[in-house]
């Protein structure tokens, strides 16, 4: 079967073809995956809430969408399925709906805090690290506002990309954790600054760690698989480089 096959198959079966990912990424939004991976094999796996379930691997497409339909079929037969029906019945059309909005309006609204605190900075004619931080806060947001809409994030990132801003957001968060209260304590107790700086930096502390906390999670669930294969396949060609080198050395001297 291949995946045109396999497409029909799920229509006859009466699935919703939003509940099923066929790409290079897997998706774990209660949503079936069919995965065709960097070393060439096919994967397929249930993702939700960030885990796989029923991971297998396969060396061709066919295969793949054979055991995929065979997934389907069983999961369709589970009770525990058919206890949450939302899965199967446009829910998460209607969550997505919705939820790419509700995201592009967080990071709208935190582009303009970043552009208060900025504007604050300039207001008290305090050009320092503090001002550059808020710098950096609205570049970062006014990124992901830009790429949270239509297709221009498939168009303007590409896979390297979208892990490099993953990771330089993570950074960012980590660093405005350690940075602000080592700085801004010691200066109010000190009466360098006022009231409302340390307020805004316990404030931002709990924002900043579950920011950290949700970067880490998307790198770790979207990129560690690919990650690991990676490091394996470099691992596998530096030991046959090795094996190579070392039977052509005992060719060399028998």
């Amino acid at each position: 079967m291949n995946i045109k096959q396999l497409e029909n198959e799920i229509e006859n079966m009466g699935i919703d073809p939003e509940n099923i990912n066929i790409g290079v990424r897997g998706r774990y939004d209660a949503c079936f995956n069919l995965i065709h991976k960097k070393n060439g094999k096919w994967e397929i796996f249930y993702g939700e809430q960030g885990k796989k379930f029923d991971a297998q691997l396969f060396s061709t497409q066919e295969e793949a969408c054979d055991a995929l339909v065979k997934l389907l079929r069983n999961r369709l037969n589970d009770k525990e399925l058919e206890d949450k029906p939302k899965y199967w019945h446009g829910y998460r059309r209607y969550a997505e709906r919705y939820q790419i909005n509700t995201i592009t309006g967080i990071f709208i609204f935190s582009m303009l805090c970043g552009i208060a605190g900025a504007g604050y900075q300039i207001y008290l004619g305090e050009i320092n690290y503090m001002f550059w931080i808020w710098i950096g806060w609205i570049v970062v947001f006014g990124i992901c506002t830009y790429c949270s809409r239509g297709e221009r994030a498939n168009e303007l990132f590409e896979y390297i990309g979208q892990i490099l801003v993953q990771l330089f957001c993570l950074l960012i968060g980590v660093a405005i954790m350690i940075v602000m209260p080592i700085v801004n304590i010691p200066q109010y107790i000190s009466g360098e600054t006022d009231l409302f700086s340390l307020i805004a930096t316990i404030c931002l502390e709990p924002v900043m760690a579950v920011w950290v906390y949700w970067n880490y999670r998307v790198i770790r669930d979207d990129y560690g698989d690919d990650f690991k294969e990676y490091f394996e396949e470099k691992k596998a060609k530096v030991k046959e480089r090795k094996e190579a080198k070392a039977a052509n050395r005992s060719k060399d001297n028998p």
